[in-house]
């Protein structure tokens, strides 16, 4: 699967939402409370000797995770429950040995306006393909 689909349903599994509202490349206007998840070129993938004659080789995308919310404390506390659920080491996720998420800085706040308020943040990748 593809990494924004691997970490869509991981977002799901644990929780954080549902798949009415964790999209991946586009934010639909509805639902208020919702996830936006949106795939970055980051690092050149990696190739390695894996038993001497196996090349075992992993990607580094980076993904950006927008949370949107009616206030910016639920923004923030959407996006705090997708942080605490991506941040893994060694986890398998739709069949593809993910060597790590970790974020990359702090969360930011995106934009807002008289209604809603989005934070977002930026997360490494590292997985087995």
């Amino acid at each position: 699967m593809s990494v924004l689909t691997d970490i869509q349903a991981r977002l799901i599994a644990q929780s954080v939402g549902t798949s009415a509202n964790v999209f991946a490349t586009y934010l639909n206007d509805s639902p208020d409370a919702a996830i936006l998840l949106v795939q970055g070129s980051g690092q050149s993938p990696v190739k390695v000797m894996a038993d001497g004659s196996t090349v075992a080789t992993y990607e580094r995308p980076t993904v950006t995770v927008y949370a949107r919310g009616t206030t910016s404390a639920a923004a923030e506390a959407l996006l705090a429950a997708a942080r605490a659920a991506l941040e893994v080491q060694d986890t398998t996720l739709s069949g593809t040995l993910y060597i790590r998420i970790m974020r990359m800085g702090e969360a930011q706040l995106v934009g807002w306006s008289s209604t809603r308020v989005e934070w977002s943040q930026q997360f490494s990748v590292e997985r087995r393909v």
